[in-house]
């Protein structure tokens, strides 16, 4: 995916109703979201459960939607074939499990690293590739990959769980990839609201994540248009 100069608004559906989970996506279709935020979780990489590939797949068969799997998981390798599977169109995984990993910390005995290798495999399943970054984490440490992926996702809380309030530091990787990354879209996920929506994107974001702030609002169709009018 080519970044893009429009902001795209990408509502996470683990905030929505999720008995209701087909009648919330196409309620969000009809109100101009672009983009349906899928998070995966595996109750390891974070302390909670969420759903998984069934739940994409089931979505997908009944709502024409792009839809981005946030993975939230300790081994993002495993879950590729099924999220493509499932008719995922964005397979977005985490750097830190792989930090931790010794064909990560010492190339030198590995020359392939990790992460080349799960974004080879993530592009062989032609999906599109994103690498997420935890509120702790310096974006330094992804440079290396970010010519090689489309997206580059900011989490503005600790993954795990909605409805946290965003941490305002975490703002400031966003002016950074943009002047080192012209070209890699920046996603923006966790407690925004329309004021924080506004700040992401005049520092340099173009796709903003927003679960609350959408599904607890009275009118989801104006908050749609609010964020991305910010």
């Amino acid at each position: 995916m080519k970044h893009t100069s429009n902001i795209l608004i990408a509502p996470s559906m683990l905030a929505s109703d999720l008995s209701e989970l087909e009648l919330e996506a196409k309620k969000l279709d009809k109100y101009g979201a672009d983009w349906l935020h899928m998070d995966v979780m595996d109750g390891h990489f974070v302390p909670n459960i969420s759903f998984g590939a069934p739940v994409i797949k089931s979505l997908s068969d009944k709502v024409d939607a792009y839809l981005d799997c946030h993975m939230m998981v300790s081994n993002p390798e495993q879950w590729v074939e099924q999220i493509y599977d499932a008719g995922g169109d964005n397979f977005t995984f985490h750097i830190e499990p792989l930090m931790y990993r010794p064909e990560y910390r010492f190339p030198e005995n590995n020359p392939q690293s990790s992460t080349q290798s799960l974004i080879d495999k993530i592009r062989s399943y032609e999906m599109d590739v994103g690498i997420a970054l935890s509120p702790k984490t310096d974006p330094k440490i992804i440079e290396e990959y970010i010519p090689l992926i489309d997206t580059v996702l900011v989490m503005t809380v600790e993954p795990g769980f909605s409805g946290q309030k965003l941490i305002p530091e975490c703002l400031d990787k966003i002016p950074y990839l943009r002047d080192k990354f012209p070209e890699v879209n920046i996603q923006v996920d966790g407690g925004l609201n329309k004021d924080h929506a506004k700040t992401a994107i005049e520092n340099g974001a173009n796709i903003i994540v927003a679960g609350s702030h959408i599904f607890n609002s009275e009118n989801m169709n104006k908050t749609i248009r609010e964020l991305r009018h910010s």
